[in-house]
């Protein structure tokens, strides 16, 4: 799916180390879509759980790239973009579902696999 729109409400030139941050960002689908995708460097991760004093990362899904460039970012949100935007879509959706819609889906799927598994 086309992406119509890609806005950084913090500009790249703001983020201090390129190597070692994350950043939000604007994205607009072309059926009239609007994501917030976090884009981060794997060096964040570890700067995140020194900062929390844990061992793990377990929070929102994020968007990995190797430095915070317009490229690197534009190249990885695309490659989330493709065909009909589903790995974008599900990515921006974990905020916004709630957990009875989220076990409904689950359910659903399971009796899909039970039908399936009749032939």
């Amino acid at each position: 799916m086309e992406i119509t729109r890609i806005e950084f409400p913090t500009t790249l030139s703001e983020v201090e180390d390129l190597e070692d941050d994350s950043i939000d960002v604007f994205v607009e689908l072309e059926d009239g879509t609007e994501c917030v995708v976090v884009v981060s460097i794997p060096k964040n991760y570890y700067w995140y759980m020194e900062k929390e004093g844990i061992d793990y990362y377990c929070g929102c899904p994020i968007i990995i790239v190797r430095k915070l460039t317009e490229g690197n970012i534009l190249r990885a949100i695309s490659e989330y973009a493709r065909e009909d935007a589903y790995a974008l879509k599900y990515y921006h959706s974990y905020r916004g579902v709630d957990l009875e819609t989220l076990n409904k889906v689950l359910r659903n799927q399971e009796d899909t696999k039970r039908e399936i598994a009749k032939f």
